[in-house]
């Protein structure tokens, strides 16, 4: 009686699991956002040879991830999922859709966006898809 007993490890918490995914999911969109903005700046100017030699590289890898959680997030269904946020709806919606109708001007203009542009627009559009998908109750990630 006097002896710990071995107990298997307790699986991690419905608030850890979701703390984790919500920093994923913020870290997708701001990284999209950078990959963005660096594509803009890059595009007026010239790119930065040392991000340039990894942008296309992480902003893919990035981009494969969002999907596969994405993907598996078929397997955690519940009915208590957010509603979009209102902020996404006033604000942060429109800018993206801003956002993407002027790349898409662009597109027609050259012909071609950089890689890592569309890749960190990918990123948005998952994270603001993963972002409805956090649920309300930590219980649902666990169950």
């Amino acid at each position: 009686m006097g002896e710990p007993q071995n107990q298997p490890a307790a699986p991690p918490s419905g608030r850890n699991l979701r703390l984790l995914w919500w920093l994923f999911n913020q870290g997708l969109g701001h990284i999209g956002w950078v990959l963005v903005l660096y594509s803009i700046v890059a595009a007026l100017t010239e790119p930065w040879v040392p991000l340039e030699k990894y942008a296309t590289f992480i902003s893919s890898l990035l981009t494969l991830f969002g999907v596969i959680v994405t993907a598996a997030s078929v397997y955690v269904t519940r009915a208590s999922y957010h509603r979009p946020w209102t902020t996404n709806k006033r604000i942060v919606a429109p800018i993206v859709i801003g956002a993407c109708a002027i790349a898409i001007f662009f597109l027609f203009w050259e012909g071609q966006l950089p890689v890592v542009m569309v890749n960190g627009f990918a990123m948005l559009g998952l994270s603001g898809g993963l972002q409805r998908l956090i649920p309300t109750n930590p219980q649902d990630l666990t169950a």
